[in-house]
């Protein structure tokens, strides 16, 4: 069973990645002269189950996440963006829910048919539910902009949030530090001009 769920997104992303690289080479280049907006974003969900025959397990874990993203390019190749993360993770009968806002700067690459790209964000996050948390920090992502066209492109890459803040416990202030790294997310980025 353990084999199988980790088959099943690596075995997505690999076609999804062979699927869309012809259609890359085949379009024209992401628009990204100065004054462009972009908008994109990603959506998932994830649940987790645990079993076993010779143990009890925990709850089943299910979570929902929301992350849209804006920006526009001030030079070729650079933007001004600023995003929102909404997430909802509910383990058995307790639960949680994340908002974060960033905002930063991306910097894009012009390659023969993928667009790579490295941003830099200053991030703040709360945490409510079975504890309040209150963070901010830094988020760094590199990836690929894969276009489909001149105006939309696939988003893939990776995260690393690195946070500090304080947590309450049981009224007691503590402090707190979280890194985060997430990667293989797929999303999607369209241009527009104003």
């Amino acid at each position: 069973m353990k084999l199988f769920a980790l088959l099943v997104p690596a075995t997505t992303m690999i076609a999804l990645f062979l699927v869309l690289t012809p259609a890359a080479q085949a379009g024209e280049r992401l628009r990204m002269n100065p004054g462009t907006f972009f908008v994109g974003g990603s959506v998932g969900f994830d649940y987790a189950n645990s079993g076993s025959s010779e143990m009890d397990t925990g709850p089943d874990v299910k979570t929902w996440e929301v992350n849209p993203s804006a920006g526009v390019f001030i030079r070729r190749g650079l933007a001004l963006t600023l995003s929102w993360l909404w997430m909802r993770r509910e383990v058995g009968d307790d639960g949680d829910t994340t908002h974060s806002g960033a905002f930063g700067v991306r910097f894009c690459g012009n390659q023969e048919s993928v667009h790579p790209y490295f941003g830099l964000e200053i991030l703040f996050q709360r945490l409510s539910g079975v504890v309040d948390l209150t963070q901010a920090g830094m988020r760094l992502s590199a990836g690929l902009l894969i276009p489909l066209n001149s105006r939309i492109a696939v988003d893939t890459g990776m995260k690393l949030s690195l946070l500090q803040g304080n947590v309450e416990i049981d009224g007691d202030p503590f402090d707190y530090g979280t890194a985060t790294i997430s990667f293989g997310y797929f999303g999607i980025v369209g241009t527009f001009d104003w």
